[in-house]
């Protein structure tokens, strides 16, 4: 996998991401796609820095906006950066972006005693619940456990348990031990 140790295409990769995603964000969430694809963290920032200081990124608050030297920037030099890098960030940013929609829409709280425990799951899509689910549990550890896998990532839950119920589930008898 190509390795980004340029200066200047760590200043493209920032506009592409931003440009192509259409999304502002924060310093630390920049730094945390970042740094999943392996960019410095240093060079991230001396690269923040200087698209500040040309007004290829606004910032705004706390977010981090493209403007519009950063979307002629991305148009132009982007197609210099390796495309199996460009595919790698891009793939990096939506799936951490997917999370953080996910969170903030997710509920999972655990209820119960005397070893009759619940997770009630749900997941919202904006104005609508995509999944709202109450799973059983022997055990409070059971229950935590749940829990725990659920919030690690919410979506991946939701996305198997559709998978599950849409499967063909012919039952599995087996004829041998009856011939």
């Amino acid at each position: 996998m190509p390795r980004i140790s340029d200066q200047s295409d760590v200043k493209v990769i920032i506009c592409f991401l931003l440009h192509k995603t259409d999304r502002s964000v924060t310093e630390e969430q920049l730094g945390m796609i970042c740094e999943s694809v392996g960019i410095d963290y240093f060079m991230l920032k001396d690269a923040v820095n200087d698209l500040l200081a040309t007004g290829a990124l606004v910032k705004q608050g706390e977010m981090l906006t493209i403007g519009e030297n950063g979307h002629k920037s991305s148009e132009y030099f982007s197609k210099y950066i390796p495309l199996v890098f460009r595919r790698r960030i891009l793939k990096e940013a939506l799936v951490y972006f997917r999370s953080i929609n996910a969170v903030q829409g997710c509920e999972c709280v655990v209820t119960g005693e005397d070893e009759r425990y619940s997770v009630h799951f749900s997941i919202s899509g904006g104005d609508f619940e995509v999944l709202d689910l109450t799973l059983f549990a022997g055990s409070k550890e059971q229950a935590d456990k749940l829990a725990e896998n659920i919030r690690k990532d919410p979506m991946q839950s939701c996305n198997k348990i559709v998978a599950a119920l849409m499967q063909d589930n012919d039952p599995v008898i087996n004829t041998d031990e009856y011939l």
